[in-house]
């Protein structure tokens, strides 16, 4: 039976026929893919990916080079339509993003330079995801239309099974995955042209997750605890890790840059060597997020046990300053956060963050949006969403501004009790869209990507992500 529970308002959302990748649409008939085809394609196979069953290598070859055309059909709608240039003898296509337990039609064709088409029909029963995935997601929603389009990326984990990276569609539909192999607390994902990177907090080691599931890449000997990113380039890591002693007590205080072909560590930064707390208790600072400000070469820090928000020279290592209670900038009460996590830099200058709030000072976690003047030192409260149910949550969360004005809030807790949740909030403060995860379960971080390519040549797909007999 399954799980996935779509509380949807049908009148407004178009019920049932809601389409599988709105982006795409029903699109035209079978002239898609022009002619019927004169003859057959020769070796015509299909096979299951065994790391996602929403995802398919299919296979075919021609008797002389020829194009290489495919079109996935999914009910009434198009999922997917591949028409690369150039000719070739071996068509290999990658297919995801399938539909769980969904009746697919994978049509194939090819053309030569005479003009004869080949083709051939093939029709795929999507299988049911696996128990592990198969999880008691909840969406609600009144109109597509206010939505960022695209599809949600989460690292789901419950500390007793094992943690799966996840892309949801709007309507809460797992469009791919990923099992990972050790139970722990892996918090990062970012979106990559090549797949997914992944943190390691609690123990787990970085690394580098392809389309198609394969592990492309992985540091040893490091725990990448938060902010997870290729900066300054695409050949380096950066991220928060430990620093064994930081006033006397392993804290969550450095940031690192590795080299991702070698290992080598070519930046660090230690908020110990750079702040001098009131106190030190044990993960007194806990950094949580390294934000780029490349055009200053500068970045913003969240200290997450210091209730403020550090923007540093990357080069000097200065903290030119400090944001939030105790800090350098002027700030009225209802601007003030706690327990933070996420600031974004906005193109105005604003920041957007997750205030977590402390107990008792507030009932419930928000996102809130502040203006600096970084002249008169002084921030203001210009936007804040606060769900109307009331969502605490004492340790993950991220607020990310989205395309279209919206905001993406992540209301992360692990709790048996109480659900953990991601809504995307207008800019007037009410919910456009909700998310709410199976109980025990949390994601550190939530992210809306643009739908990546469904379909693609098999060759296309790295094997691993450095070839380390030629880079660097």
């Amino acid at each position: 039976m399954r799980r996935l529970l779509l509380a949807l308002l049908l009148a407004a959302c178009g019920g049932d026929d809601a389409p599988l990748l709105p982006d795409l649409g029903p699109g035209p008939g079978p002239a898609d893919l022009g002619p019927s085809p004169t003859m057959a394609l020769q070796g015509v196979a299909l096979f299951e990916n065994p790391r996602n069953v929403l995802s398919y290598d299919v296979e075919w070859t021609t008797p002389v080079p020829a194009t290489t055309v495919m079109e996935v059909r999914c009910g009434d709608e198009r999922a997917g339509l591949f028409t690369p240039p150039g000719l070739r003898l071996d068509h290999r296509v990658f297919v995801m993003g399938l539909v769980p337990e969904a009746t697919c039609v994978f049509r194939l064709r090819s053309t030569d330079e005479s003009g004869q088409v080949a083709g051939q029909d093939e029709t795929v029963q999507v299988a049911p995801l696996p128990a592990l995935v198969d999880l008691d997601v909840r969406v609600t929603f009144e109109d597509a239309s206010e939505l960022q389009p695209g599809w949600t990326l989460l690292h789901l984990n419950n500390t007793v099974s094992l943690p799966v990276l996840l892309y949801l569609d709007a309507q809460g539909r797992v469009r791919w995955y990923r099992l990972l192999e050790q139970i722990g607390n892996d918090t990062e994902v970012t979106r990559q042209p090549e797949g997914i990177l992944v943190g390691g907090a609690g123990g787990g080691q970085p690394h580098f997750i392809g389309w198609d599931g394969a592990e492309l890449w992985g540091l040893d000997g490091t725990t990448a605890n938060h902010d997870i990113r290729r900066y300054p380039d695409a050949h380096s890591v950066t991220f928060i890790t430990f620093r064994e002693s930081c006033g006397g007590f392993d804290n969550i205080g450095t940031v690192a840059t590795r080299d991702m072909r070698t290992g080598e560590r070519t930046y660090e930064w230690s908020v110990c060597d750079a702040i001098t707390p009131p106190m030190y208790f044990e993960d007194w600072a806990h950094l949580n997020t390294f934000e780029p400000i490349a055009e200053e070469g500068a970045f913003l820090t969240s200290a997450r046990n210091q209730n403020q928000v550090y923007k540093v020279d990357m080069a000097t290592g200065e903290v030119l300053w400090r944001l939030g209670e105790g800090g350098d900038f002027a700030m009225p009460e209802e601007a003030l956060f706690q327990w933070q996590h996420s600031p974004e830099l906005q193109p105005d200058g604003h920041i957007v963050l997750f205030d977590n709030g402390e107990p008792g000072r507030r009932e419930s976690s928000r996102a809130i949006e502040l203006s600096l003047d970084e002249t008169a030192m002084t921030a203001e409260l210009v936007w804040e969403f606060v769900p109307s149910d009331g969502l605490w949550t004492p340790t993950y969360g991220d607020a990310d501004r989205l395309a279209n004005g919206n905001t993406l809030v992540n209301f992360g807790e692990r709790n048996t009790a109480r659900h953990a949740y991601v809504i995307e909030a207008r800019p007037d403060g009410t919910e456009a869209w909700r998310l709410r995860l199976p109980l025990g379960y949390v994601g550190y971080r939530a992210d809306r990507d643009d739908i990546p390519p469904l379909l693609r040549f098999r060759d296309e797909l790295p094997r691993e992500l450095f070839d380390v007999t030629t880079d660097p």
